[in-house]
C-alpha cells in the first residue's frame, strides 16, 4: 500500500483567500447606495488639491470620483447641505477631477477617465492663464477648473467594501 501511494504524482494547489472587510462606511463617511462608495465631506479643512488628495489617501480613499449622473446628483445635494452652513465656504469644493498633466482629457485622481456627464460652467474648462489643472464643484453645482494651489474644502470617496489578500 505504501508503495502505491508513493507512485501517485504530487498535486500542488494554490489559492488566494479574499476577504471583504466591511460593507459599512467607516465612522464619519456617508454612503450613497448599498453597493456604492463612501464619501467624507471635509468642511473643516481648506487644503490645496494635492494636500486634500493626501488627506483622502491617508484615510484609505482618494479625492472624489463620480461614476454616474445619479451619483453626481446625490453628491451635489450633500455638498449643498454640508458646506453652505459653514462660514468659510466660498462656493468651491475640490473633487478628484484634474488635468494636471495638461493632457487633452480630464480624469479623476485615480486615473479613471471623466465621464461625459460632467456639467461644466459655461466656457469651462478654460485653463485660464495656463494654470488651471484641477476642478472643483462651485455653488451652482457645475464644475470649474481652477489653480491646484488654491485652498478649498473637499470631498473624499472610497469603495464601500475593501478587498484584502490574506
Amino acid at each position: 500500500m505504501l508503495q502505491r501511494l508513493q507512485s501517485i504524482p504530487a498535486i500542488s494547489c494554490s489559492y488566494m483567500l479574499v476577504h471583504v472587510i466591511s460593507q459599512q462606511c467607516p465612522n464619519g463617511w456617508y454612503g450613497y447606495s448599498l453597493q456604492g462608495k463612501c464619501y467624507k465631506f471635509n468642511t473643516a479643512n481648506k487644503l490645496t488639491w494635492q494636500d486634500a488628495r493626501v488627506f483622502c489617501q491617508t484615510h484609505q480613499g482618494d479625492l472624489l470620483r463620480v461614476d454616474t449622473a445619479n451619483e453626481l446628483r446625490w453628491v451635489l445635494n450633500q455638498i449643498r447641505s454640508n458646506y453652505r452652513q459653514h462660514a468659510h465656504y466660498n462656493g468651491t469644493v475640490w473633487t478628484g477631477l484634474n488635468n494636471r498633466e495638461y493632457l487633452t482629457a480630464w480624469e479623476w485622481a485615480d486615473g479613471t477617465p471623466a465621464g461625459n456627464f460632467i456639467p461644466w460652467n459655461p466656457n469651462e474648462p478654460n485653463n485660464y492663464r495656463g494654470r488651471e489643472g484641477c476642478a472643483g464643484i462651485v455653488a451652482s453645482g457645475k464644475f470649474n477648473d481652477d489653480q491646484c494651489s488654491n485652498k478649498y474644502p473637499f470631498v473624499c470617496s472610497r469603495d464601500r467594501g475593501k478587498l484584502l489578500n490574506i
